[in-house]
């Protein structure tokens, strides 16, 4: 466990080149990595490789011949019931081996297909570690003489990687990620213990942070020579991206998912190049020390059945808002996982309050601020993540001016989109058009308390209603150049302005209620507003789908004009929802007074 890699002793050392290479390992934990930096060094690996796309950017590296192979086998050999059987695991994680025989054939041609070609091969496809001992059975029948390199990453960083993948499954179960990781990571280590004369198990991390010894090892282990400062040169800021040895999070996951801490200890004791000075276990789990006297700030966490992803909330808020009072609320959660990870946390100190449990973030919110000693309120939803960078900032903004009632700042999506959306200055105009703050705002909680906190009858509009009720009672608010938080976008999720979009709907006209004195007087420049919310986010979601992102002007021609044509749609759509809510102020008691007194005034 001290992280230096063990050096290969005189029966590691082959006499004779390892062919094929198979480079296996958890899905998202560095496998496409690896194969790059061995295809760059002249193993060749496929000639029809997956395409590129937003989930790997740079490249699969993975040979679809055995990718479409694999895809049959594990739909053949898992039953039909929740889970992903693309990646071979489902809900009761049963995996029927006795279904492999099936396709022994078909891997066999495939195989002495790939032998024909001169020189070292091999292949990569992260589904391999569930079947390394089907495969070595079949190779040891063609008469190859096979080398494994085996990857594995912490369990996580391949969590929030799969988080990133934009596929619902995950967004939808996020609980599935350390249970997919330890099943997988299980059989890897237990085919290395079995083979270890003829496989390298490694950890992407220590590769990254020590090119040179794993070239070293792979040279002596798999007699398979590359470049060391190759990886360096493939290796891009961001396509690996890994926590601090010290981060809040290892801790939360450690009391959370034992079994996978405990299985990570085991891959760094096996390992060749472990990774375990790179990371720190961490003791028994405990709440930060609240501070004697009333803090600054108090982060709110409102939470319902998002158990897995609260841990994340958690940490970021540990990372990015030391010394804060941290609030949980538990909206009446009724998942398993969840109620588990809200006993951990009670268990270890953290304070977690439980609201009434009608469902409404708002009402949950509400809560956690009313109970809260610190001046200034931060609510940021159990999915999301605090950023570092934008809490200094704002509270250095409330502090200097106490006619400010807020502080918001831009949303760094993951998830379902990827992408900075970046909020406009302050205008009221274009408030009441819609929203353009997020949530997770500082907010001074004096104004909270003059609003009345949030209406919890308003649901997704809680916040955009709160920020009006704050103007209308002069209060300002203002934007930080900065990333406020990690906006999660799953499956369904609304985004700003979209949920205004539709007049008829009845929390929208509940909202022009409340505040409708206000509306009316505003009237001339909503209507001249009326596509001031909405450009940029669509402009932003074209550039999104696009290879590289990039701005509108980097697009095709037909892609641009597939935009520009969006937007005069939706600009008509706009007026006609501007039109209709023109016709329902008209209608309004309040409006025929108007009417009535500017006649007599007359």
């Amino acid at each position: 466990m001290d992280g230096s890699s063990r050096l290969p002793e005189a029966s590691d050392r082959p006499d004779r080149r390892f062919s094929p290479i198979v480079i296996a390992g958890m899905h998202r934990s560095g496998t496409s990595y690896l194969t790059s930096l061995l295809h760059a060094s002249g193993l060749p690996v496929a000639e029809r490789l997956m395409a590129p796309d937003a989930g790997n950017p740079r490249g699969y590296f993975e040979d679809l011949d055995f990718y479409e192979l694999h895809l049959r086998m594990l739909h053949a050999c898992t039953r039909d019931e929740p889970g992903f059987r693309d990646w071979g695991w489902t809900e009761s994680e049963a995996l029927d081996r006795g279904r492999l025989p099936e396709f022994r054939d078909a891997a066999l041609a495939l195989v002495r297909s790939r032998r024909e070609r001169p020189g070292v091969w091999g292949w990569k496809d992260p589904r391999t570690a569930l079947l390394l001992d089907f495969w070595d059975e079949v190779l040891a029948a063609a008469e190859t003489s096979p080398g494994y390199l085996l990857v594995y990453r912490s369990p996580w960083d391949v969590a929030d990687a799969m988080q990133r993948l934009r596929a619902d499954v995950f967004l939808e179960h996020p609980d599935y990620a350390y249970r997919i990781w330890t099943f997988y990571n299980r059989q890897l280590l237990a085919f290395h213990r079995r083979n270890r004369h003829r496989s390298l198990l490694v950890a992407i991390r220590a590769i990254l942070a020590d090119p040179a010894a794993f070239a070293s090892l792979l040279a002596a282990r798999l007699g398979q020579q590359i470049d060391a400062g190759a990886g360096a040169r493939l290796f891009a800021a961001g396509g690996l991206v890994t926590r601090a040895a010290d981060d809040p999070l290892i801790g939360l996951v450690a009391a959370a998912s034992p079994e996978a801490i405990g299985l990570l200890g085991e891959l760094d004791r096996d390992a060749d190049l472990p990774a375990a000075a790179l990371w720190r276990r961490p003791g028994p789990l405990r709440a930060p020390a609240p501070s004697q006297p009333p803090p600054a700030v108090t982060v709110v966490i409102p939470c319902r059945d998002d158990g897995e992803l609260l841990l994340e909330a958690v940490a970021s808020a540990e990372s990015h808002a030391p010394g804060s009072e941290l609030i949980v609320v538990d909206d009446g959660s009724r998942q398993t996982r969840t109620l588990q990870m809200l006993d951990v946390l009670r268990r270890a100190g953290y304070r977690v309050l439980d609201a009434a449990g009608d469902g409404s973030p708002a009402a949950a919110c509400n809560a956690g601020c009313a109970a809260a000693r610190g001046r200034y309120l931060l609510p940021l939803d159990a999915a999301d993540r605090l950023h570092g960078g934008f809490l200094a900032a704002a509270i250095g903004l409330l502090d200097a001016d106490g006619g400010l009632g807020a502080v918001y700042g831009d949303r760094l999506q993951f998830g379902r989109r990827a992408g900075q959306v970046a909020a406009p200055d302050f205008d009221l105009d274009r408030l009441l058009g819609c929203n353009f703050i997020g949530s997770c705002a500082l907010i001074r909680r004096a104004a909270w308390e003059a609003c009345g906190g949030y209406d919890a009858r308003l649901s997704h509009l809680a916040a955009w209603e709160l920020w009006i009720a704050m103007a209308e009672r002069g209060w300002r608010l203002a934007r930080v150049p900065a990333i406020a938080c990690e906006q999660r976008i799953r499956p369904g999720a609304r985004i700003p302005g979209e949920e205004q979009a539709v007049a008829a709907e009845p929390m929208w006209e509940q909202v022009l209620n409340r505040h409708q004195a206000l509306y009316l007087s505003r009237l001339p420049f909503l209507i001249s507003q009326r596509g001031a919310c909405r450009g940029p986010q669509v402009a932003a979601q074209v550039a999104e789908q696009q290879p590289g992102g990039g701005d509108s002007g980097d697009l095709p021609a037909a892609a641009a004009a597939t935009a520009l044509a969006a937007e005069r749609d939706r600009l008509y759509r706009e007026l006609e929802a501007w039109q209709e809510r023109v016709r329902f102020m008209e209608s309004t008691r309040a409006w025929r007074l108007r009417g009535l007194l500017l006649r007599l005034r007359g």
